[in-house]
């Protein structure tokens, strides 16, 4: 049963969580909202949109950047990692500390990562030889994708007894991304506004699931420290609802329907919603101010079959059947934070004008008046 309209569940930090047996959702404190629906086809009437295009990263095992960009030093491609860690499976490698040098910790992470099967046969559905990854002292918390140079930045190992845990969670929610920016970047082509809000909760909840997925596939393998550390963590509820659907499987293999459990529980908490609601937002901010595009969204809505083809597991496996239910109904499609709802409208405003000259016009007749010289 789903929950009533603008109303968003809110997990609160040390909450202990509920898992319905009907549902499969866990059930925190509820907190009511204003809330902008999305499903009220507020952008309707959109233009087609321009091109989006990634350019590649030269070869070589260090990247090849331009004087004036940042350069990532120590970058390594995975490849060779990943294929010596699947020839030496038995081999065991030494934990790495803080004090360890990159090689050795990528060796590590590949001997750990490639024990889960699906994570292995993702890596066959990216262009693995054209991303780098580069292990940050700048970074402590998530990973960064740089798309200019096809390039990963991954937290380093820090003093702290969880930040090797951090390091894999975070390499595998990379790499589901990179599937995405190999295989999907076209949807922002298409996409109005409203929809591109849904397609990137989509697929945040998406890489979060198919971390848990990966996570209890290590856990069978025996690495079951990564397990507890996952459910201590912000989808820790996710996790706990993976495993309760998973033990009533009764020993069954396919974790198809788990993972949709798991994939529908992202949207309980309200604080994932609001992250990833404000992220997409400022890079639609990004993308209208960007002078080298007249109109930078497209005017298509989502289909259901369109996000349960495209967000798949490896081998082209669905798991997202009965996407309606998460669409096209106001409980998933709420913006319930005021601060992005206000956001949103200023984009929305924003989209319906015609920059020329660095003004902004909506009359596009006018501007012409006013500048005749620009086409």
């Amino acid at each position: 049963m789903l929950l009533e309209a603008n109303v968003i569940l809110c997990p609160s930090l040390g909450e202990s969580l509920k898992v319905d047996t009907d549902t499969c959702l866990t059930t925190p404190s509820v907190k009511g909202c204003s809330s902008y629906d999305m499903t009220k086809r507020f952008g309707d009437c959109m233009d087609n949109a321009v091109p989006h295009h990634i350019s590649k990263l030269p070869q070589g095992e260090t990247l090849a950047i331009d004087s004036t960009q940042t350069a990532y030093f120590d970058a390594f491609c995975i490849e060779p990692f990943w294929a010596d860690a699947e020839e030496n499976s038995e081999q065991k490698i030494k934990a790495p500390s803080h004090t360890s040098s990159k090689q050795h910790t990528m060796k590590w992470l590949c001997s750990i990562l490639s024990q889960s099967p699906t994570l292995s046969t993702l890596l066959d559905e990216i262009d693995i030889e054209d991303w780098r990854f580069v292990i940050s002292q700048d970074l402590n918390e998530t990973y960064k994708i740089d798309l200019d140079h096809d390039a990963v930045l991954l937290p380093s190992i820090m003093r702290k007894n969880d930040s090797r845990s951090n390091l894999v969670f975070n390499t595998i929610r990379a790499l589901r991304d990179m599937w995405y920016e190999d295989n999907h970047f076209d949807v922002y082509d298409t996409l109005n506004p409203e929809e591109l809000l849904k397609w990137e909760r989509l697929r945040s909840a998406d890489i979060d699931s198919f971390t848990v997925l990966v996570a209890w596939e290590l856990r069978i393998a025996g690495e079951k420290e990564l397990w507890r550390t996952l459910m201590g963590s912000d989808i820790g509820d996710m996790a706990m609802v993976f495993q309760a659907v998973d033990e009533n499987q009764h020993g069954l293999k396919s974790y198809e329907k788990t993972l949709f459990h798991a994939f529908r529980q992202w949207f309980m908490a309200e604080e994932r919603i609001n992250n990833t609601d404000s992220i997409t937002l400022a890079a639609m901010d990004e993308a209208i101010f960007d002078d080298k595009l007249q109109r930078p969204f497209g005017k298509f809505r989502l289909e259901a079959k369109d996000v349960e083809e495209r967000i798949t597991l490896p081998k082209e496996i669905g798991y997202l059947s009965g996407m309606e239910n998460v669409l096209f109904n106001p409980d998933f499609c709420v913006i319930p934070n005021e601060i992005n709802q206000t956001h949103f409208f200023h984009i929305m405003n924003d989209i319906q004008t015609v920059s020329v000259k660095g003004v902004r016009f909506r009359d596009k007749a006018l501007a012409a008046k006013i500048f005749p010289q620009v086409k």
